[in-house]
Parts: C-alpha cells; structure tokens; sequence
C-alpha cells in the first residue's frame, strides 16, 4: 500500500499577523460603538421583587417639573439597617431629576445643636434637650 502525503500549504506570517491586526481593529470599533450607545441610551430598570427602587409616576412627574437644582440632605445614624437603602433611593431621584438634584446624608455628630437661648428665670425645652 502506497500512502500519499500531501504538504499542508505555508500560510505566509504576513497575511496572519494582518488578519489578526484587522481583528484586533473591528473589536475595538465594535466595543467602543457598544460604549457609545450605552452612554446615549442609558436606561435603568428595577428588577427587586417588590420594586423597592421605583420611582411612583407622581414622584417623576414633579422631578421633573423642577425648574432649578434641589438639594437633599438627610440625617440618621449611617450604621442603621436602611442606609443603603436610603442611599439608593437617593441616587434614584438624582437620576430621575436629571442632576437637578444633590443628596449628602449627615450623621449625627455632624449636626450642630441649635443656639442655647434661655432667659434667667425659665429654660426653653430645646435647651433641655441638648444639656
């Protein structure tokens, strides 16, 4: 039995090294487009079981209705169970009013009592409940 060999045929190196440059070029087209319709079509979506980061339609309509920009400051203790959570919906109004809005959440120790003012015969009940 005679077995006949053939010769795999040279795939010269230049054509190789420019297939895979061409490659190399279509890839970085096509992320940077995906890039750029990402940022153009931006879109969230709630997907939690009980929609705990939607927006209510009424809440939309008067973030919208802002004319100028809102700031939201909130004070609780950041070591609370509801601190991402409060976190979040923040971020969600500052979405859905188009960066009209800024939030900060304070703790407590950033809060400045108010001003002590009592005369000398009586104390006010804010200035008992800061001594």
């Amino acid at each position: 039995m005679t077995e006949v060999t053939t010769k795999p045929k040279k795939i010269q190196r230049l054509r190789i090294g420019l297939n895979v440059l061409v490659q190399l070029i279509l890839i970085f087209f096509l992320v940077s487009a995906v890039n750029w319709i990402g940022f153009r079509h931006y879109k969230r979506w709630d997907v939690s079981r009980d929609q705990k980061y939607a927006l209510s339609d009424k809440t939309k309509r008067f973030l919208n209705s802002i004319k100028g920009k809102v700031r939201i400051t909130v004070f609780f203790s950041p070591n609370t169970p509801i601190s991402g959570d409060v976190s979040s919906l923040l971020t969600e109004y500052q979405y859905a009013a188009k960066g009209r809005s800024t939030s900060r959440i304070s703790t407590r120790s950033e809060i400045s009592p108010a001003p002590r003012r009592c005369s000398t015969n009586t104390k006010s009940s804010a200035t008992k409940a800061y001594s």
